[in-house]
């Protein structure tokens, strides 16, 4: 497999979010979006603030907020990053989050992509818990707790100190948006990674734990052929540097490597 490929994975949300580059399987930089202005300031250049809008008027704030998350994702990432592939946790149906906001959001970061020629792929947040922590059900935290655990990666540093404990609220919680961001991101670019190793050869199935298997092995009424028996998320019309050729033929589809990786899938006895 070629060295040097990079991958950068986002977890996306209207007023935060962040994403992960890895490269060669190693965290070369992170970003994320706060509404915090301490938050961002600390960051060392890794945090942007989202700055609010100069009108009231709901309409021009909710496009200015738009056009900041953009700038961000292409900006910010994609541009300086060049990223090889990219992965973006897909959409978790919430009315009261606004699902339709949030699909604008997540329709630029796929439209930026497919128009750059990024291969991506698209990972549902069950998918990614069940990859990570082994638990397609279990909280954000912990997803944290399984990359501190797993990777050594902790994003605690990042977050406001704890509020002080008031007569009304006499036990605080922290406010953990920006960390539970950036393990999501970590997450998903993790998930693309291995992906990767294994269409390369690099890794097997057989090497992976049987809640990561089952997240590649997936067969639903909405996805009737698994993850690695799909090809890539891409604009095949865009010119390939021959770098991006290089990398096709090495992690390629299955098609283009002429052998189908279901002969990799493992059977999981249910017990």
């Amino acid at each position: 497999m070629k060295k040097g490929i990079k991958v950068v994975g986002f977890d996306l949300a209207l007023n935060h979010m962040a994403a992960v580059e890895l490269t060669d399987g190693t965290m070369t930089n992170h970003w994320f979006v706060t509404d915090i202005a301490a938050t961002a300031a600390k960051a060392n250049g890794h945090g942007v603030r989202l700055a609010k809008s100069k009108t009231k008027e709901k309409q021009i704030m909710q496009i200015h907020r738009l056009a900041q998350l953009e700038r961000f994702i292409n900006k910010t990432v994609l541009v300086p990053s060049s990223p090889d592939y990219v992965g973006i946790e897909d959409y978790a149906i919430r009315a009261e989050q606004g699902a339709h906001y949030m699909g604008e959001v997540g329709g630029i970061c796929r439209i930026l992509c497919w128009s750059k020629g990024i291969p991506f792929r698209l990972h549902d947040p069950q998918s990614v818990k069940m990859f990570i922590a082994h638990d397609g059900t279990c909280q954000k935290d912990s997803v944290e707790r399984a990359i501190r655990e797993r990777f050594g990666m902790d994003f605690g540093g990042y977050n406001p100190p704890k509020a002080k404990p008031t007569a009304r609220n006499p036990n605080p919680k922290q406010n953990r948006v920006t960390s539970e961001d950036l393990a999501d991101a970590y997450s998903v670019s993790w998930m693309v990674w291995t992906e990767i190793q294994l269409r390369s050869g690099e890794i097997t199935l057989k090497e992976l734990h049987p809640k990561e298997i089952q997240v590649f092995n997936r067969i639903t009424k909405t996805y009737p052929v698994s993850l690695l028996d799909r090809e890539w998320i891409r604009n095949t019309e865009t010119s390939k540097t021959p770098r991006e050729a290089s990398l096709d033929e090495t992690c390629g589809t299955t098609e283009r490597r002429g052998k189908k990786t279901s002969q990799q899938k493992v059977k999981i006895t249910r017990r």
